[in-house]
């Protein structure tokens, strides 16, 4: 309100407001707005267009699965010497696109600190492990780590090698990144 009231407008992402419900289409009308308010409303509808085919090419390919009993994921960070932290899940966004792919956080918040004996007891189908620049000299051998750690091998995504290394801005992206990154954990969920 204070930038617009200087006379400079302002667009609040519907994806990024947190105080609206969540959902992918929210991405695909930031698309058709950011097209009218740029006047490209033809570019900006044909590529909302392409969205919502990738989006519903996903739905028909996880209501084709044979399980209903969603996956049980943990979006891990920052792992060294044993602990890591967590994204909880009130990462809204990141959320939906779990439940798109039917899959669901093993944790409602995100936690700090985490040990092995808090991974095996939550016991996760998948690990996400979010790589970023500030952890990067850690993040570099990490899934290594975990994969080859005798401690843990015992947790169904460290047991199955479910696990995948997502850069943080891929999976925190308010925008149509975040359909390439449901797609790439489409194929890496339910690989055979």
């Amino acid at each position: 309100e204070t930038l617009n009231e200087m006379g400079i407008p302002v667009y609040v992402l519907k994806a990024s407001n947190f105080e609206i419900e969540q959902s992918l289409t929210n991405v695909i009308e930031d698309v058709r707005n950011i097209g009218m308010i740029f006047d490209v409303q033809d570019a900006a509808n044909a590529y909302a267009a392409e969205l919502e085919s990738r989006l519903a090419e996903v739905n028909s390919k996880v209501a084709a699965l044979e399980s209903d009993t969603p996956l049980r994921v943990m979006y891990m960070t920052a792992y060294a010497d044993g602990t890591f932290n967590t994204f909880g899940a009130n990462s809204a966004l990141q959320e939906c696109m779990l439940n798109e792919l039917n899959a669901e956080n093993v944790l409602e918040k995100g936690e700090s600190s985490l040990t092995y004996e808090n991974l095996m007891a939550l016991n996760p189908d998948v690990i996400i492990y979010v790589t970023s620049d500030r952890n990067a000299q850690t993040d570099s051998t990490a899934v290594e780590t975990l994969l080859a750690d005798e401690t843990i091998a015992g947790v169904n995504a460290i047991k199955n090698g479910k696990v995948i290394e997502i850069p943080y801005d891929a999976l925190m992206d308010y925008g149509p990144r975040i359909f390439d990154t449901m797609e790439e954990l489409y194929d890496f969920f339910y690989a055979e």
